[in-house]
């Protein structure tokens, strides 16, 4: 017997559904016809062909086993390029005061320049991953998805602006004879270039994250093993990542708490590399 999509495709064709009903249809938890025209008996799809042709990204951009592919390479780039460029940081940057790191950039610009294009990376993985974190988890909550997205554009865009910082430094550090500014103003402006903002940004990458992960397990779109150490370790940097910013937490704490996260993210990547990503579990057939 032939499968109901052919049908169920023509069938849409022809009593003249537009984009935005269609949307509608897909949000409508596999029913597809309850607001609009019966579609006769004989081309009635199997709920089996609903869900694929109801599957966000199905007519009109990418499917969420894609997104979810794409979210993996992400993922892993994101963590590889990060560690990347704190090594490459901490190389360039090395000395026990201001001065001693100025000319440890002088001495190591090539360093500092790949650091910057390392950043610039760092902000479209940042991106991507918030627009395909979004698109597997909207129809689960799709307010809590716009909030993670928006939390995770806010972590690119943050981002973004320490690559001219990096690259200002470089100059501070390079510049000579008349182009150079004097001892003081110098000094000044590179302890304000050097500044930590790093909590600043990665908060918003654990408020982001936090949601989506509680979307992912909430859904029972991932094992949900793998989603409650993705919760504990993101409210985790929601809880310590703000009073490092403010200067209440030291010490090895601050070396440590992101490493519940390596023990999400790398798994979560694999297994959306592999097993791609399930419906939510509200959608599945019963």
């Amino acid at each position: 017997m032939q499968c109901h999509r052919a049908k169920l495709s023509e069938a849409i064709c022809s009593l003249g559904y537009s984009a935005r009903t269609t949307a509608k249809l897909q949000s409508s938890k596999l029913q597809p016809f309850a607001a609009g025209p019966k579609l006769p008996s004989e081309n009635a799809p199997c709920q089996s062909c609903q869900a694929w042709f109801l599957e966000p990204g199905r007519l009109f951009g990418m499917t969420r086993n894609t997104n979810a592919r794409i979210a993996g390479v992400m993922f892993l780039a994101y963590i590889v390029v990060g560690i990347t460029d704190m090594q490459l940081h901490s190389r360039a940057r090395a000395g026990a005061d201001i001065e001693a790191r100025l000319v440890s950039m002088s001495q190591h610009a090539d360093l500092v320049r790949y650091t910057a294009l390392l950043g610039i990376v760092e902000v479209f993985c940042a991106l991507v991953l918030a627009v395909t974190l979004y698109a597997i988890t909207y129809d689960e909550d799709r307010e809590l998805a716009k909030l993670g997205m928006i939390c995770r554009v806010a972590e690119g865009i943050i981002g973004a602006f320490s690559v001219p910082g990096t690259l200002a430094l470089l100059w501070l550090a390079t510049a000579s004879g008349n182009d150079a500014p004097d001892r003081t103003a110098m000094h000044a402006l590179a302890a304000y270039l050097m500044r930590g903002d790093m909590p600043f940004t990665a908060t918003f990458f654990a408020v982001g994250s936090t949601l989506f992960a509680w979307l992912l397990l909430r859904g029972r779109m991932i094992p949900v093993v793998l989603g409650w150490i993705g919760v504990f370790a993101s409210v985790l940097l929601v809880i310590c990542l703000p009073l490092q910013l403010v200067g209440f937490l030291h010490g090895p704490l601050i070396q440590w708490m992101f490493l519940p996260m390596f023990f999400f993210e790398v798994p979560l990547a694999l297994w959306f590399l592999i097993r791609g990503v399930a419906p939510p579990w509200r959608a599945q057939p019963a």
